[in-house]
């Protein structure tokens, strides 16, 4: 839903927390370039155009820390806080014009993500945020999207 309405065609795109790859069968369907996911789970999608990392986040980033990337989705089951921690540690893996979607999941059922949001988008320069509850999102889950349209200085 929350990436219909932008081109996603020959983009190149990394999944954290990608299994079962839900995700992942989404961008492929879009006509992306490739995929890197990085969950230490199953994948259920098989492609050419994917590449599965079966560990954590943070144990893949030696390994595509000179990739850049135009896309980000990152649905891992993990606390908002973690979840930004996944999103400071990939600024430097995203092209300067670069689109991040996240699902935030809520704790104790309510939102309470405002100094999330923030942090994430003076973080990282965004220039539009936009958090919704999107159909597919289960009651304590949260959709956010982050489009960088301008040049970093």
């Amino acid at each position: 839903e929350s990436l219909s309405s932008h081109n996603l065609l020959h983009k190149k795109c990394i999944d954290i927390g990608s299994s079962p790859g839900g995700w992942t069968s989404y961008l492929l369907e879009r006509g992306v370039g490739n995929v890197i996911c990085v969950d230490p789970g199953v994948m259920e999608v098989e492609d050419d155009r994917l590449v599965h990392m079966k560990c954590k986040f943070e144990d893949a980033l030696s390994d595509i820390s000179s990739s850049k990337f135009d896309v980000l989705v990152c649905d891992a089951n993990v606390f908002p806080e973690v979840a930004v921690g996944f999103l400071e540690n990939a600024m430097g893996i995203m092209e300067e014009e670069c689109l991040v979607n996240v699902t935030l999941k809520l704790t104790n059922g309510r939102w309470e993500g405002e100094e999330v949001i923030e942090r994430i988008k003076v973080m990282g320069g965004f220039d539009e945020v936009k958090v919704e509850w999107l159909f597919a999102n289960g009651r304590k889950e949260r959709n956010m999207l982050l489009r960088r349209s301008k040049k970093i200085s």
